[in-house]
């Protein structure tokens, strides 16, 4: 399963957690349509309940997260306050596995 190298358009991710979110769509039935993980189109749906429309827009270039956005969604996730999806989500960090990476460097700034 998985597409690795093929980029799905945001207006596709768009249309589809937005079917998702609205239950007219299941998110594996979704997953299964686009060939890729459920995981996939769940984050979609994560950012779309959070950030709308907005959350998709694509302005053509890299994210740049300021330190002290990436410390408090880092304090948000080590404090209970969610999965890394939905602290991802919430901050507008477009992928929970660069939370991972901070969360990860945090830890080890502690020990």
């Amino acid at each position: 399963m998985g597409r690795k190298g093929v980029k799905i358009p945001n207006e596709t991710k768009l249309k589809y957690a937005k079917l998702c979110f609205e239950g007219k769509m299941g998110i594996r039935e979704a997953a299964r349509e686009l060939n890729v993980h459920s995981s996939k189109v769940s984050g979609w749906v994560f950012r779309y309940e959070e950030h709308g429309e907005l959350a998709f827009l694509d302005i053509g270039k890299n994210n740049h997260y300021s330190d002290e956005l990436r410390l408090q969604a880092v304090h948000s996730y080590l404090n209970g306050e969610g999965s890394l999806r939905q602290i991802a989500a919430k901050y507008g960090i477009r992928n929970e596995r660069q939370l991972n990476v901070w969360v990860k460097m945090y830890m080890k700034i502690l020990i």
